[in-house]
């Protein structure tokens, strides 16, 4: 499965026990300013923190992804 999916495919399945949906919409902009979108969210979606969780800060790169 691909997985990226289309909007209507969502659509008709989030309401499967076993989708995760993972989020990876900035909480901010460049600027630092809070986003306008943070209450537009797809239901029971998490949050995929890429700063805080899935980075090595200690790293030349730290936003490079594995």
């Amino acid at each position: 499965m691909n997985p990226l999916v289309s909007v209507e495919w969502l659509k008709t399945q989030l309401n499967q026990n076993d989708l995760i949906i993972l989020d990876a919409s900035p909480q901010s902009t460049m600027s630092a300013e809070k986003s306008k979108y943070l209450d537009q969210v797809i239901p029971n979606a998490i949050q995929f923190n890429i700063k805080d969780k899935f980075t090595n800060r200690e790293s030349e790169y730290p936003n490079t992804l594995p």
